[in-house]
């Protein structure tokens, strides 16, 4: 399926294709059929963060978002 900020917009699943693969990094090309196309970076700054990075076209609108994300403590 298409990633979070776009699944709500999205009803079709989306074809990936891994870009890029390495310890830190990844890079996936996702073409939702009818819908369009975007680009996924995920990047492990450190063991405790990453970065989502995400742009493209969806439904003739395109869009560009970045997210941090940081582990602050075990889950509950």
């Amino acid at each position: 399926t298409c990633a979070l900020p776009i699944s709500d917009r999205v009803t079709t699943p989306c074809h990936n294709i891994v870009m890029e693969s390495a310890a830190s990094r990844a890079t996936v090309r996702s073409t939702c059929t009818g819908h369009g196309t975007m680009l996924t970076r995920i990047t492990t700054d450190t063991p405790r963060q990453v970065t989502v990075e995400m742009q493209g076209v969806i439904d003739g609108q395109p869009f560009s978002e970045t997210y941090d994300a940081k582990r602050i403590g075990d889950c509950s």
